[in-house]
Parts: C-alpha cells; structure tokens; sequence
C-alpha cells in the first residue's frame, strides 16, 4: 500500500485542468492494479495523463488509515502522439489502448471529473442509467456541474453526465461487442490486400467506417458524412483514418477512371478551402523499432 505521498500526481504536473495537454487522447486498460505504476511510467516519460482518483480510509494494525485508490479500476488516460503510445504499450503494464473519436467530448468529461476531485467530492462510479431531476450546480466549488439528482441511501446524490468515459470503462456491451468486430475484422482485411481483391477490400474499409461510427458516433458529422456521399458511386469503400473527427479520407476506388473522377470532381469542388489530395503509398516493411 502506498503512503499518499507516494502515489503519482493525479494530472501531470504542471497542467491545471486535462484541456491543457497537447496530443490525441486515448484510454489506457492496464493490468489489474498497475494503474498507479503506469502513471509513474508516462511521468517519467514525459507523456501528459490523468489517473483520477479517491481518498478512502482503512485500518490496519489497529490504526486508521488513508490511502488513495484509481475512481476507475484498470483505467488511465494519457495523450501524446503515436510515439506516446507505443511508448505506454512498451511498458508492459498496458491490455490495450482504446482509440477516442470524440476527443473534445472526453476532455470535457475528464475536466469536470477533476473539478468534482479537486472540490473533495466523493465520487464513485454509478451504475447504469441515472433516472432522476437534471440540474446545473449554480454556486459554490460544484458551479457549472452538471448532472442528474437520484435518491440513494436517503441521500440526495449528483450523477454527473460523463457518458462517454461511462461507455468506454463500463464495458458497455453493444461497444465491447463493436470492438470485439473491429478486432475479429483484422485478419480478413489482411487477407484480402494479400490476394489483391480490391473490391472485399473496399468493402471491409467500409465496414469498419461503419462500426466506427456505432462505437461513437461523434467519429462522424454532417459535412463528412455529405462527401462521403458525392463519392460513393466511384468507390468500393471509404473510412476516416485514425480516431475519426476529421483529418484523412481513405477511398477505395473501383478503377483508375473512377479514381480520376473522384480526383477531378473533388478538386474542381472541394468540401473546404483547405482540402487537398496527399500522396501515399504502403510499407512492405512494416513497423521498424530501433533500440539505442
């Protein structure tokens, strides 16, 4: 059990609030209880995180004690770019990371979580689905929460509205169920570049776009969603790369005059003033670790 003095910082020092970090978040599930350890690991490698967590008490050898334990068991937040990444992974205490479309949504959620921690509220996850009177906290250290008040325990309690981190740690069942497909539709997109079949590539690339958008559907929006419709007639597949959100379209033409068609249609009439086509091409070599 560590003393509370030795337990990581909450959110990287020197960041007032999660906002204040700079890079793509994502969700670290690590082993059973190395959240604490992992954190100590991005601090020192100068990756921004947060590890919200909860004083408790306990006693031991007859004596009371404090201790500080994870609000969310086997979850950690950090952010930074691939490198980061690659970095958590390599330490050995991470399952998994967890790709977050809706980027400024989490950022919102995490910083009302650390302004109930940073008021001294006592927070547990709540499970399931809060019915109840919806309000806004408009004076005191809670100003501009917002939640939904339940009856608990003859208590009146806040649930605060944090549904995003709710469905990415709660496990819910139809987002686990998506992933568990994003996963299981690896080896099938592999085998089709492997065999050159450009048309079940296309639609694989399709099917992911399709189960980004049901894992979140903020990975989408309107004016992605009304170019994707301008090239469908020419394109066997097409998805956001990454997280979503915006940033790089992949298409998957039907043809060379198909892709030419796209190229001519979208440069003559382009979604935005900063839209352009990148060159690219695919490693054979896949990805290269240098150990210094």
């Amino acid at each position: 059990m560590l003393k509370p003095d030795d337990n990581p910082p909450s959110l990287t020092p020197g960041a007032e609030t999660p906002a204040a970090l700079e890079g793509q978040w994502w969700v670290a599930h690590t082993k059973a209880r190395n959240e604490k350890a992992l954190a100590w690991d991005l601090f020192h490698h100068g990756i921004g995180y947060f590890l919200p967590m909860r004083e408790y008490v306990f006693f031991s050898g007859g004596r009371k004690r404090r201790g500080m334990m994870p609000l969310f068991t086997s979850y950690v937040f950090f952010c930074g770019d691939d490198q980061a990444r690659r970095l958590a992974l390599a330490t050995n205490r991470v399952c998994q990371t967890l790709n977050v479309a809706n980027q400024q949504l989490l950022i919102n959620e995490l910083a009302v979580i650390q302004q109930a921690l940073a008021a001294s509220a006592d927070l547990e996850p709540y499970a399931g689905a809060a019915v109840g009177q919806r309000c806004r906290v408009k004076a005191g250290p809670f100003e501009g929460l917002e939640g939904v008040v339940v009856e608990r325990h003859t208590r009146a309690r806040l649930v605060l509205n944090v549904d995003l981190v709710r469905r990415y740690l709660g496990r819910d069942r139809v987002a686990m169920a998506t992933l568990k497909q994003l996963r299981d539709i690896v080896p099938h997109v592999a085998d089709a570049m492997a065999r050159k079949d450009l048309p079940a590539f296309g639609k694989l690339v399709d099917e992911v776009w399709r189960l980004n958008k049901q894992l979140d559907p903020g990975s989408t929006n309107e004016a992605i969603e009304v170019l994707l419709e301008r090239v469908r007639p020419y394109v066997h597949g097409a998805k956001l790369l990454g997280a979503g959100g915006g940033g790089f379209l992949l298409m998957v033409c039907k043809s060379p005059q198909d892709a030419a068609a796209v190229r001519r249609m979208l440069e003559a009439e382009p979604p935005n003033e900063r839209a352009r086509f990148f060159e690219f091409d695919v490693s054979r070599e896949g990805l290269v670790v240098t150990v210094c």
